[in-house]
């Protein structure tokens, strides 16, 4: 449900901004979705409003993926476009505006769209208030459609509403999610708390949120940039689980796919590797809910979407050989990532 952004990039000198990058919330979860769906690439459904300014090669590219995606021109509007500043202190230091009018992606939209209602799973980034309604609406508007399989809910708190003022709305909005997953600075602004840096405040501010997620698979996913992500579960996990556990929940730390410790680190722009991880969480998520599955390809496609500025390139298969993602397939990633720290997806 997230959007289609056209960016420019602003860094300290000497360093010069860059124009015209493909980016949005929505862009980089699809891609997330998209690194582990070469099977059926047209199953992921997304919107691009394309304006009177979006250019004809960034159209070429979204092309290339062959996904579902519905493309809606309208030459009376610009395309929706956003400004990034990452400052001195760098991944960690960003602001962001629009700089031309943005058009969000309502329910209706899903409603005109029958295929789209009827997903697996959603992405969301937006407001506890606004995540609340989309998926109370979904769920009737699915209803009315005669859709009676379940759906998965993943949910970015959109980060200029993490704050202890909508914590209240938050608890309410999480009844209905299925995946949680702010950064852990994000979470801990929910509760007027500084950045957890340690193990222990990692875990209780995952845990302020588990204990209003009664869904039976739900989850908390902490994204803790260089050093990975925490996953936090109301059950226990599925498949090889290298889980931890007490009386009421489970839990497991994956380390990023880039470390500085290791030879292949690579890390150009972070622009959209949240996003990024979400959709690879949710590719290893919809079908079994298994979250060590889920966390690996998370951390693999947030890997995927920092090694350049912009989105990373596709090569099609071609002659019995698969298609690569910046000159390397996703097998030989995952085989990478699960030999490099122990991991296994049998």
């Amino acid at each position: 449900m997230g959007m289609f952004i056209i960016d420019e990039i602003h860094y300290p000198p000497p360093q010069e901004p860059v124009y015209d990058i493909m980016g949005g919330a929505g862009t980089y979860a699809v891609l997330g979705y998209r690194f582990f769906a070469q099977a059926s690439p047209h199953e992921i459904g997304w919107f691009v409003d394309v304006g009177n300014d979006f250019p004809p090669q960034l159209l070429e590219e979204i092309n290339s993926w062959e996904t579902g995606v519905i493309i809606r021109t309208n030459q009376a509007r610009q395309t929706t476009r956003g400004w990034n500043f990452y400052g001195e202190g760098g991944n960690e230091e960003r602001a962001f505006k629009y700089t031309t009018p943005k058009l969000r992606i309502e329910t209706s939209d899903l409603t005109d769209n029958t295929d789209l209602l009827a997903s697996k799973s959603f992405h969301l980034i937006c407001s506890p208030e606004r995540c609340t309604s989309i998926c109370t609406t979904v769920a009737q508007d699915r209803v009315t459609a005669g859709i009676s399989e379940p759906f998965y809910v993943f949910w970015e708190p959109v980060p200029g509403v993490c704050s202890p003022e909508e914590f209240e709305k938050c608890k309410m909005t999480l009844q209905y999610i299925d995946v949680l997953s702010p950064n852990a600075l994000e979470a801990a602004m929910f509760l007027g708390q500084p950045e957890p840096t340690s193990a222990a405040d990692v875990e209780r501010v995952a845990l302020s949120f588990l204990v209003h997620m009664p869904r039976p698979h739900a989850a908390v996913i902490l994204r803790c940039g260089s050093e990975g992500c925490v996953v936090f579960s109301r059950g226990p996990f599925r498949g090889s689980s290298p889980c931890a556990a007490d009386a009421t929940y489970h839990f497991a730390r994956f380390p990023a796919y880039h470390n500085p410790r290791n030879s292949d680190y690579c890390v150009k722009d972070p622009t959209g590797g949240g996003n990024t991880f979400i959709g690879g969480s949710a590719a290893g998520y919809v079908n079994g809910q298994d979250l060590v599955k889920a966390a690996i390809y998370g951390s693999i496609a947030a890997g995927l979407a920092i090694e350049q500025v912009g989105v990373p390139k596709l090569t099609p298969a071609s002659n019995g050989a698969e298609e690569q993602w910046n000159g390397e397939s996703i097998a030989d990633r995952i085989k990478k990532y699960c030999e490099r720290y122990n991991f296994s997806l049998e």
